[in-house]
């Protein structure tokens, strides 16, 4: 899970080129960078922090250009050393082209091999996105896109290029590519990962075309932009910079699939994005009134209070505290700062940012027996920390409710839980009773499957649901034979610092 962003049009891009990462800092704060290009040249600035630190009292005058693309870093590979984490801060910088993306490849270890083997490649980070430059590059030079003058064949070829490549990967990407002659968006045939676009115009005439991981970037500039829509799984799109703004679209017509992964509404993305026309907040909200149904009979007359879980469980709580007709305390749980767990890169800093990132009230839990409703319970690390929390502050009972069904398999698709053996649910079977035993709650509950499905009114054939039915929508084979290959060498005594 990172953010990405691409700006191209007929002003500046730098200044709304950075706000943008800014609004994108909830997919990934370990690092950003974001790149211009401009009479042949490109101009970066980035560093190893969060988009409100690498572009503070930025000048924007020393990053002219037309058209951009920026990221920000949710690392999922990679050491967590700082040597390691400057060399993969993206988008990738290759020959004068520079490349960003959202996603995992299942593929990569398979596709570092052959291209060493086959052209001698050398990979200086750790960075999946380098694979797919790699490939790109190759792609193009084999039908010497660079050299077609018309743009209307350029695109052409550039497609054929882009097919070719996602035809080599396995896993889920979401990627933008900054050219001389323009800026290319494609996404994976599944369309796991988001990507979706919108335009400015003035006066009648296209003067942008913006880029984003989420709709939400495009509500920050007001009114500014229109025709927001997403990007079709497999689509790839071209936007051409000269003589005149030109848009190129096309989608393979082998690629009729759609696997979008369901945990953007539960966690991942911001309240007012949307995705396939449901808005994150409306479902998230729908999800809290599914759960008080489903559990309404079970739980009348034995909850004194609901809380909430900041940010995303907000809503879902305030719902189920009106199904219930039981008071909802939204100053219960405080949240500190904009830290995400979750995006942690060791057990040892997610546990950490869980005790430093949330305030108690003990007013509004004193002898009460308290609901808690949260998004999800991968690794149970948040979960133990505030069922901890309220007991010591002398809740008498504290029942758990999540809106998101067990999560009992790995995702390798660019969420870092590649080791289901970390998985609450899965270690216990997905029993409640065995899970709220360890988490030491008075009872775990989680939404079904069908109320889920029901509360995101997406049909279940376009939703990636991997981590929680364990069926993928790609080979995963690759990346469970890596994880196993690992845990052997560990019980060997042979394998190094796993990665992040």
């Amino acid at each position: 899970m990172c953010g990405v962003v691409g700006i191209i049009g007929r002003d500046q891009v730098i200044s709304r080129l950075v706000q943008a990462a800014g609004r994108l800092q909830n997919r990934g704060d370990r690092s950003t960078r974001a790149v211009t290009f401009c009479q042949g040249r490109l101009f970066e600035i980035g560093a190893v922090a969060p988009p409100e630190v690498a572009y503070f009292n930025i000048n924007y005058q020393d990053f002219p250009g037309r058209l951009g693309i920026a990221h920000t870093r949710y690392a999922t590979t990679g050491s967590d050393d700082l040597a390691s984490l400057q060399r993969n801060i993206q988008p990738y910088i290759g020959q004068g082209t520079a490349i960003c993306g959202n996603g995992d490849l299942i593929s990569s270890v398979s596709l570092r091999k052959k291209l060493f083997h086959s052209d001698g490649k050398i990979f200086q980070t750790q960075l999946d996105i380098e694979i797919t430059d790699e490939l790109l590059s190759r792609e193009m030079r084999q039908r010497r896109v660079a050299q077609t003058r018309s743009h209307d064949k350029y695109a052409k070829k550039l497609f054929a290029a882009v097919e070719a490549v996602n035809k080599q990967q396995v896993g889920a990407w979401s990627n933008l590519v900054l050219l001389p002659r323009g800026l290319l968006a494609f996404r994976d045939p599944a369309g796991i990962r988001p990507l979706t676009m919108a335009k400015r115009y003035k006066d009648g005439v296209l003067r942008e075309v913006m880029f984003a991981s989420e709709t939400s970037v495009f509500h920050a500039f007001g009114t500014d932009y229109c025709e927001i829509e997403e990007i079709s799984p497999g689509e790839m799109v071209f936007v051409s910079s000269a003589p005149h703004l030109k848009v190129y679209r096309h989608k393979p017509e082998s690629v009729d699939t759609s696997a979008f992964c369901f945990f953007e509404y539960i966690y991942f993305a911001r309240p007012d994005s949307a995705f396939k026309k449901q808005v994150v907040e409306v479902v998230r909200e729908r999800l809290g009134q599914t759960l008080a149904n489903e559990y309404k009979e079970k739980f009348a007359g034995k909850i004194d209070v609901v809380i909430g879980i900041p940010a995303s469980a907000l809503s879902a709580a305030a719902q189920f505290a009106h199904e219930l007709s039981v008071p909802f305390k939204v100053g219960a749980v405080i949240k500190v700062g904009n830290k995400r767990s979750f995006q942690e890169t060791s057990q040892e800093k997610r546990k950490r940012a869980i005790q430093d990132k949330f305030l108690f009230l003990k007013q509004f839990v004193k002898g009460k027996r308290v609901a808690v409703v949260d998004d999800s319970n991968v690794r149970g690390n948040t979960a133990k920390k505030i069922i901890e929390a309220l007991l010591s502050l002398e809740a008498k009972e504290v029942h758990y409710f999540f809106f998101s069904p067990p999560i009992i398999g790995s995702c390798f698709y660019g969420i870092d839980t590649p080791d289901a053996r970390h998985l609450i649910a899965h270690r216990h079977g997905s029993d409640p009773i065995k899970i709220a035993e360890e988490m030491k709650a008075t009872s775990v509950n989680y939404v079904s499957m069908a109320g889920l499905l029901q509360a995101l009114d997406v049909p279940e054939k376009e939703l990636c649901l991997g981590c929680i039915t364990k069926r993928y929508p790609t080979s995963v084979t690759e990346a469970e034979n890596r994880v196993a290959e690992r845990l052997k060498q560990r019980r060997h005594g042979t394998c190094g610092a796993m990665k992040s």
